[in-house]
């Protein structure tokens, strides 16, 4: 892939940034959330917590962040286990080259394309919260809890790991939507799949949208999402090989796994059932399992018995559930948490935090940090899959029977 082309997206996207500080401040202003002096001093220092854990990095999900940028860079094809969509690969290249082009960090200088994609990790981190508490301004201080009090985000920080990325470019999406800007809404919207676990989830949003407000308006949806679409389309014209793979293995949303992952909700089974994986994996199950939540969320939908949020996380939570890439959680927690903030229902707000201590406790076992004792019961870490997965379900059968059905999307407050 020529090097011009990161060049032009590298112009495009620091020229925005220069538009944005001078034209669109607003954009920056972090003074709605938090509010509360104490709260900001708190945020603050945990900002800067997480700053200093970026010098962290878990090997393994880091190589190939970094190696897809060194070979943008000398203009190679992707690196194996990739399976995304370029853009997000081809926007960290285009930060990175700047620095690249003066010599201020060497073309494969590790540790410097390290602190660059935990830097879009913290920012996506940190505007989340900015979003989430402009949603809904009557709650500003207690939006953006479900998100920022998430315990397993200092190991997806040094990780590197990004649907948190995911989620605000979702986000983003839903708030424009919500403003009546639906280029910019499907530009970001698509551009949220490039982890193609949120997929299903715009499928919904856009039958949404040509429900609700029509078929133009979801014709400008769709073409904002084309546009983003352009970047991913200009490295496949390079390396069709990556495109034609990515088809044949339905991207497996979001994942690379070649068994059942010890996250699934079917990890238990897997092991006591002999060639449960194989039918699972080998007949993509998983892949039927997780579009399910299309039909099901519209219907619900058009039934209203769900309101928009409820719905994509819906569609979502079946991905999160199903998918070879089990319990990736940030769009899903989001979604219900700003739902249960803004109809205050206290029940789903506690059924959420349950969900993020026990994705906690999930990931800090033996087998990412942690050592147990001999004698612990390993046992339970292995069904941690299905509590989990449990524990999501549970909170989805909240929601779907829950009686009031106020929308976010509808009030008013952020139309301008």
């Amino acid at each position: 892939m020529p090097v011009g082309f990161i060049i032009a997206f590298s112009v495009i996207i620091y020229g925005g940034i220069i538009w944005v500080l001078c034209k669109k401040r607003e954009l920056l202003d972090f003074s709605r959330w938090p509010a509360n002096r104490t709260l900001l001093g708190i945020w603050v220092i945990w900002i800067l917590s997480l700053v200093l854990l970026a010098s962290l990095s878990f090997i393994n999900d880091m190589n190939i962040w970094v190696g897809s940028i060194i070979a943008l860079l000398q203009k190679m094809y992707l690196t194996f286990g990739y399976v995304y969509l370029p853009v997000y690969s081809e926007v960290l290249t285009a930060l990175a080259w700047p620095f690249i082009f003066t010599g201020i960090a060497g073309i494969t200088s590790y540790s410097f394309l390290m602190f660059l994609i935990h830097f879009v990790v913290i920012f996506a981190y940190v505007y989340c919260a900015k979003l989430m508490s402009e949603l809904i301004p009557s709650q500003s201080e207690i939006a953006p809890l479900g998100i920022v009090l998430a315990p397993v985000t200092i190991l997806y920080t040094i990780m590197g790991i990004n649907h948190i990325v995911m989620f605000l470019l979702l986000l983003a999406s839903l708030v424009l939507i919500k403003k009546e800007r639906f280029i910019w809404g499907g530009f970001f919207g698509f551009l949220s799949c490039y982890k193609f676990m949120s997929a299903p989830t715009l499928i919904v949003l856009s039958i949404i949208i040509l429900w609700r407000y029509g078929s133009k308006k979801a014709a400008l949806f769709v073409l904002g999402g084309v546009i983003s679409l352009v970047p991913s389309l200009i490295y496949y014209c390079y390396d069709p090989g990556t495109l034609l793979m990515i088809l044949e293995r339905k991207a497996n949303i979001g994942g690379h796994s070649k068994d059942i992952d010890i996250f699934s909700i079917f990890y238990l089974l897997s092991k006591y059932k002999p060639g449960f994986s194989n039918w699972y994996i080998g007949k993509n199950v998983w892949f039927y399992l997780s579009m399910m939540g299309v039909p099901l969320s519209l219907l619900l939908y058009r039934r209203k018995r769900l309101n928009i949020f409820q719905s994509l996380a819906l569609s979502y939570g079946f991905v999160a559930v199903f998918a070879l890439e089990p319990l990736r959680l940030e769009p899903l927690v989001g979604l219900l948490w700003l739902d249960a903030v803004y109809r205050k229902d206290l029940r789903v707000q506690v059924g959420i935090f349950t969900i993020l201590s026990i994705h906690a406790i999930a990931w800090y076992d033996s087998g990412r940090i942690l050592n147990l004792y001999a004698d612990a019961p390993w046992f339970l870490w292995q069904g941690k899959g299905l509590c989990l997965g449990l524990a999501v379900i549970i909170v989805l059968l909240m929601v779907v029977f829950e009686k009031d059905k106020r929308d976010i999307m509808f009030d008013d407050t952020l139309k301008a």
